[in-house]
């Protein structure tokens, strides 16, 4: 009785109704899970590993042209001197709780860097190894129930201000948000017996909404 007169208070009961509609669901999908298919995994995480593997060459025959040393990427430190000793103006960035700046490597630092110096072999790999180690990490690596093949995860449909759902590991550690998973990681997950998986998406829904909340008629055509 205090839920339903707080929510009416405040407008939102058919809002909260809405949103209760998909409580069967979610409950049915996070509990079912997807099944995973292990030696897809396996070659996935193969593949992974190779690029990974090919990506460190390249950066560690820069870093000796350059340097005469190997370096760990995964140091700000080390990764910055190495680019400053390749001729590279390092990008800057505004030192959080402080009114300075300070040199940067991060991602999207990298990401200006290679458009800047579009000959330096050594900025796609830093970008693509940056990215394998993402994905071998989350979609390769993660926990799943062995017995059956299961991977389960946690959905919460009141999640975000706008009403999208939201993903995270289940409650046991497991899985990963299932509404993030790469194109390329998705063959690893099929269909149980006698059931399909399909994909349904509405295309481009939010240049549609915005184009008819507007109005924007050439948008709209």
């Amino acid at each position: 009785e205090t839920q339903t007169a707080a929510l009416k208070a405040r407008g939102l009961t058919e809002t909260f109704q809405w949103v209760m509609r998909f409580a069967p669901v979610i409950q049915e999908m996070c509990t079912t899970g997807l099944r995973v298919s292990p030696a897809a995994i396996q070659n996935l995480r193969d593949s992974i590993v190779r690029q990974q593997e090919n990506y460190q060459r390249i950066i560690d025959e820069a870093c000796l042209e350059a340097l005469g040393k190997t370096i760990n990427v995964r140091s700000p430190k080390q990764l910055k001197e190495a680019l400053v000793a390749m001729g590279m103006k390092l990008p800057t960035k505004k030192v959080k709780g402080k009114n300075e700046e300070q040199t940067t490597a991060d991602k999207k630092a990298l990401v200006k860097l290679k458009r800047k110096y579009p000959k330096a072999e050594i900025l796609p790999a830093l970008v693509g190894i940056s990215a394998a180690n993402k994905r071998l990490s989350a979609y390769t690596d993660f926990d799943y129930d062995k017995t059956t093949s299961k991977v389960h995860y946690t959905l919460d449909g009141c999640g975000t201000e706008t009403g999208r759902w939201a993903g995270y590991k289940s409650a046991w550690g497991e899985g990963f948000n299932p509404q993030t998973v790469p194109k390329a990681v998705r063959s690893c997950f099929i269909a149980d017996p006698g059931t399909v998986l399909i994909q349904i998406d509405l295309k481009q829904a939010e240049s549609r909404y915005v184009a008819w909340d507007g109005p924007d008629h050439t948008l709209m055509q």
